[in-house]
């Protein structure tokens, strides 16, 4: 009969926890060192680990995440890395876990939780419920084209996000306090962003500086795709700013990627977008 326990894990502890991540998430063997030197970014993040006679064989990670419940900002917990090693799966160790994540869910008082699931049914049978997962719109630059034409009113400007965090994390927390289910993570996480530098920041912004409009985004290659991660704006002047800063990418690449809120319906932005092959 194996000792089984579970234990709070942080620091060099990690190390067995991230190494169960990169087998059950990423394509293994490989470098695992990626992961492993990010894990300064969980700092704030509760980690549990189950230990079979003082070896890890399961664990999870639980993130404090505040949340706009319709118009109010609420506690949330994301539910992160819920992981298995193959010889210790099949004995209850995932609902060991879960159960424990509730007790630390209610004593910090975070009244909702979220997760991408393993596995459905599993989450079901502990009360979870299936979220439409966020649409995403793929359209050439080419339909933007005639937005160049227009003359809009303001300016966008782009920075690496290296340069730009601080813009991007004012606007985003005056954003969520506006926008139903929008979640936020801690600034230790957000700061990963600014680490690695991986993504440009374009800010639309009216004449007199207000900013209305942000998008975070990289180019994956000449004539290839601009994959945008966020696109926020307050109003329609910010949306067209940064829909025309993608049209002056027509000649550069070859589809958009733009994720899209609940709510909004790009096919009615502007009438030929969606038409092409992608249409």
């Amino acid at each position: 009969m194996k000792d089984v326990e579970i234990k709070e894990v942080s620091g060099d502890e990690l190390d067995s926890l991230l190494e169960m991540v990169f087998y059950a998430f990423f394509s293994t063997p490989g470098d695992i060192e990626r992961l492993l030197k990010n894990k300064h970014y969980f700092k704030e993040d509760l980690c549990y680990a189950i230990y079979e006679d003082d070896k890890p064989v399961s664990g999870l990670m639980l993130k404090p995440i505040m949340q706009n419940v319709r118009g109010t900002i609420k506690k949330m917990c994301g539910v992160a890395e819920v992981v298995t090693n193959p010889e210790a799966r099949r004995k209850g160790y995932a609902k060991k876990l879960m159960d424990l994540s509730f007790k630390k869910m209610k004593e910090k008082e975070q009244v909702f939780s979220t997760l991408y699931p393993f596995k459905e049914e599993f989450y079901e049978r502990l009360g979870y419920v299936s979220f439409p997962q966020l649409r995403t719109a793929v359209f050439s630059p080419q339909s933007l084209v005639p937005i160049i034409k227009e003359e809009l009113e303001g300016i966008v400007e782009r920075i690496n996000i290296k340069e730009g965090i601080d813009v991007y994390l004012d606007y985003i927390k005056k954003f969520q306090l506006k926008t139903h289910g929008m979640g936020i993570k801690h600034d230790t996480e957000q700061a990963r962003m600014k680490d690695e530098a991986t993504y440009w920041l374009a800010i639309a912004k009216k004449n007199n500086g207000e900013v209305i409009g942000i998008m975070t985004y990289k180019i994956t290659g000449f004539w290839k795709e601009i994959k945008i991660r966020h696109f926020y704006f307050d109003n329609s002047q910010g949306k067209y700013l940064l829909l025309q800063w993608l049209a002056h990418h027509a000649d550069q690449v070859k589809e958009i990627h733009l994720p899209v809120l609940p709510g909004d319906f790009p096919e009615i932005w502007f009438n030929d977008t969606f038409w092409g092959s992608k249409g």
